[in-house]
């Protein structure tokens, strides 16, 4: 089972006008692993991995307003890309990243 979160942003213009450069920097992670289609991204832990485990182990959805995060696993080298992305973007606008409950999180 998955845990989902949405990162919004209180300037809604910064994510429309700067999306691509969010795509390129989810790209550039140290865990990046693969893009399906225009707005999903994977990262995959650096950690050794379980055969039967999932190719991933977050996926992110950019959305019209928001990105959509499900993880399935977050194995250290991935939590760390995680807060080094929600870093990065808090020096150009204000994120709140929400449980799939619109609960506020400590990330």
């Amino acid at each position: 089972m998955s845990a989902e979160f949405y990162i919004t942003f209180c300037n809604r213009d910064w994510y429309t006008s700067n999306r691509k450069v969010l795509e390129d920097k989810i790209s550039s992670l140290s865990t990046f692993s693969n893009r399906d289609g225009p707005a999903e991204f994977w990262l995959t832990g650096t950690e050794p991995r379980r055969i039967d485990c999932w190719e991933y182990d977050v996926r992110l959805f950019l959305e019209p307003q928001s990105v959509f995060l499900e993880i399935s696993s977050r194995p250290p080298s991935v939590e760390i890309d995680l807060q080094v992305l929600f870093l990065w973007l808090r020096q150009f606008t204000e994120t709140h990243v929400d449980d799939e409950d619109g609960e506020a999180t400590n990330w």
